[in-house]
């Protein structure tokens, strides 16, 4: 899981690497696994076999809550956004380590970074009647190396392009304008529909894409 906020008035990066472990699943337990990981600390990790350490800018162990995540990471990176710096969070990890439950999480009981990103962006818009907000939501799945519209089927191996104002974008990748929290989860819930799914050894609805 990591953070990457573009400080444009120092002109430097900021990078924050941190660790999600997630408990073993219930297959795992029945075939008698043991945890690979313990963590002596809120910045390392060590396996559990060699007893090798690595530290990070944070470690959040098993019983650490999306709630508990979200405060410690994905608030900061809303605040840096809504101040006009450039930021991403992103998870990375194989299939079933926790990614589409940190991001996504079970809603509405369970909410993950998402969810919650979302919430507290427009309840800052509400807060800021002096300030105009124009938000476009794209939902775009990277698969085989393929770039594909979660928003419009039709759309699919979109290419990559550098635009001298925005960066790299992707052409043809449709952007809504959202206007409440309710649009936006709309189309969450419209592009989850289209991603390419399949059953594992762990899961029986495990992602096979990637997602932005």
């Amino acid at each position: 899981m990591s953070q990457l906020n573009n400080e444009a008035a120092v002109s430097e990066e900021n990078i924050s690497v941190n660790i999600r472990v997630r408990p073993l699943l219930t297959p795992e337990v029945n075939w008698g696994k043991l945890e690979a990981w313990s963590i002596p600390d809120k910045a390392t990790i060590s396996d559990s076999k060699t007893g090798r350490s690595y530290v990070f800018d944070r470690v959040f162990g098993t019983t650490a809550t999306n709630q508990e995540i979200y405060s410690s990471l994905g608030s900061e990176v809303l605040q840096k956004v809504l101040r006009g710096y450039n930021s991403a969070l992103f998870c990375y990890g194989q299939t079933s380590s926790g990614k589409t439950f940190t991001m996504h999480g079970i809603r509405p009981g369970n909410p993950g970074i998402v969810p919650m990103t979302i919430q507290d962006l427009f309840n800052h818009i509400q807060n800021t009647p002096h300030k105009e907000f124009l938000l476009r939501c794209s939902y775009l799945e990277l698969y085989n190396e393929c770039i594909n519209d979660l928003l419009n089927s039709r759309q699919v191996n979109l290419q990559l392009q550098e635009d001298k104002h925005r960066g790299t974008k992707v052409v043809g990748a449709t952007e809504e304008i959202c206007t409440s929290e309710e649009k936006v989860s709309a189309l969450l819930y419209k592009g989850e529909a289209q991603r390419k799914i399949a059953s594992t050894n762990f899961n029986l609805r495990s992602s096979r894409s990637h997602t932005m």
